[in-house]
């Protein structure tokens, strides 16, 4: 995670797993969104390298960590080619057809859903575990 990033929207989500949308600056100020959604102790990926996990997010799961003393935390982030800067780096110019509008709040948000439905499922179809007995 980014030393510099503030919290824009932070949730549970559908699936019942708790999210973040985070937004990531640096100096000259926001720069992109990430989307991170947790998995709580018993949970069959707690402490899996994100690598190694099968789902589908934007740009592909680029984190796993522990995060704030609670829980393990996938994420994914919307800083490849295509996804523009919330405020563009001073100085840098980029030629217009390669200006692209930042990943909005909204689209975040559905990723994370996406995301948490997936982390779920995975177990529901490797686990007999239900969600609700993964803590205890």
């Amino acid at each position: 995670m980014a030393s510099g990033h503030r919290i824009e929207k932070e949730w549970m989500t559908a699936a019942g797993l708790r999210a973040k949308c985070v937004v990531v600056a640096f100096s000259h100020g926001d720069h992109h969104r990430c989307g991170y959604v947790e998995v709580p102790s018993g949970h069959p990926l707690f402490g899996a390298d994100y690598s190694g996990v099968d789902v589908s997010v934007h740009g592909g799961l680029t984190f796993s960590d522990p995060w704030e003393n609670s829980g393990w935390w996938f994420g994914f982030d919307c800083a490849h080619f295509g996804d523009g800067e919330i405020v563009p780096i001073p100085g840098m110019q980029m030629p217009e057809e390669f200006v692209y509008p930042p990943k909005s709040l909204e689209f975040v948000v559905a990723e994370c859903e996406s995301l948490a439905a997936q982390l779920a499922d995975y177990v529901t179809k490797n686990m007999t575990r239900k969600p609700a007995e993964w803590g205890n």
